[in-house]
């Protein structure tokens, strides 16, 4: 009898040590997701700023280059 109290025993500290495991997961589990909701939004605004500046870039390439194209039609018709 003693054997199955002193097993009993350890099958519940055993459960006591992972309900509190499972708490400390879950505390993690939502600190994560805490975050995870403070990031998420201020990177999706970089990338917007990052994709807007992206075009601004494309654009501007494109005028340097029409430009260029230009200067050297003019250059050729001298």
């Amino acid at each position: 009898m003693k054997v199955i109290e002193n097993r009993a025993l350890k099958d519940e500290e055993k459960m006591e040590l992972q309900e509190i495991q499972l708490k400390e997961a879950k505390h993690i589990a939502e600190e994560a997701d805490r975050k995870y909701e403070e990031v998420a939004p201020k990177l999706e605004k970089t990338i917007d700023d990052l994709e807007d500046k992206l075009k601004c870039t494309k654009e501007e390439h494109l005028c340097t280059q029409r430009m260029l194209d230009q200067t050297l039609l003019d250059l050729n018709e001298m």
